[in-house]
């Protein structure tokens, strides 16, 4: 099984390209070590499918091989706006955890495998051994609609 997703480059930016990611790859990328100057410059993901209608493809600037100038052509990938008005479906629940939890990170494990849900936990930008902060990410067996989310949620 594989999910789609939408992978942003800083938070702050409107646009992100759209990916797949399986279970393997969702772990990889969740406990991999990201290296950013600040917060807002870390990359992101969004576990969304992108309405059809609001995915375009993305243009480049390349050289032209017949001329001394340059030309714009798509580049292979696919972009979407990173807007409410664009999700299609979500496929996990998201959670951060910003004021601790008891027993540091083997006590987060310890409650999570007691709910009985398959998740993936990281730490996130402002977590210190001081103040332990978390995200959990609980993917879902199959998508939910996007009219159904605020139930979910």
């Amino acid at each position: 099984m594989s999910w789609p997703v939408l992978l942003v480059k800083g938070v702050k930016n409107p646009t992100g390209t759209i990916g797949s990611w399986d279970f393997d790859e969702l772990i990889r990328r969740l406990t991999r070590q990201q290296h950013a100057a600040n917060k807002l410059a870390a990359a992101g993901w969004l576990p969304v499918r992108i309405k059809n209608e609001a995915i375009e493809g993305e243009l480049r600037f390349y050289p032209d091989p017949d001329a001394d100038t340059w030309t714009q052509r798509p580049s292979g990938r696919q972009i979407a706006k990173r807007r409410a008005s664009s999700v299609a479906a979500v496929w996990a629940l998201v959670v951060d955890i910003d004021e601790g939890f008891t027993g540091g990170a083997s006590g987060l494990s310890e409650a999570l495998k007691a709910i009985g849900k398959s998740a993936i936990t990281h730490t996130t930008w402002s977590h210190t051994p001081r103040q332990l902060k978390a995200r959990v990410a609980f993917p879902f067996d199959c998508e939910c609609p996007v009219e159904k989310w605020p139930d979910v949620w």
